[in-house]
């Protein structure tokens, strides 16, 4: 489990980068556009297809017959959904904290005083 979660964090962090790449290094913290999602959820397919079909090819896991496949593949659609679906959560959830717990803008941190 530790290996399978650090391989997420791993994806979570090339799905950042490459957002971050082509919208600007601040996107997550900035109001999404139409644009951010749209590339976002691009590296979310991309990244899923790619780990499954290294892990089916390189023999790391098999589905069983009931699992719904992605049309014209051999990777299942689950773990796509479930990136298609958590790093969008992720990085709002991130924006939120954030935003909750930075100081106001405008605000300057003080040090302690004399």
């Amino acid at each position: 489990m530790l290996m399978a979660t650090v391989g997420d964090l791993a994806l979570t962090i090339v799905a950042y980068l490459a957002v971050a790449v082509l919208r600007g290094s601040q996107w997550g913290l900035q109001r999404w556009n139409a644009w951010s999602i749209v590339i976002l959820e691009s590296v979310a397919i991309a990244l899923a297809i790619a780990v499954e079909s290294f892990a089916l090819a390189t023999g790391r896991w098999s589905y069983t017959d009931a699992v719904p496949l992605m049309p014209g593949t051999r990777v299942s659609l689950l773990p796509v959904l479930q990136l298609v679906l958590l790093l969008p959560l992720t990085f709002l959830l991130a924006r939120s904290l954030t935003a909750r717990f930075s100081p106001p803008s405008g605000s300057q941190a003080r040090g302690p005083q004399p």
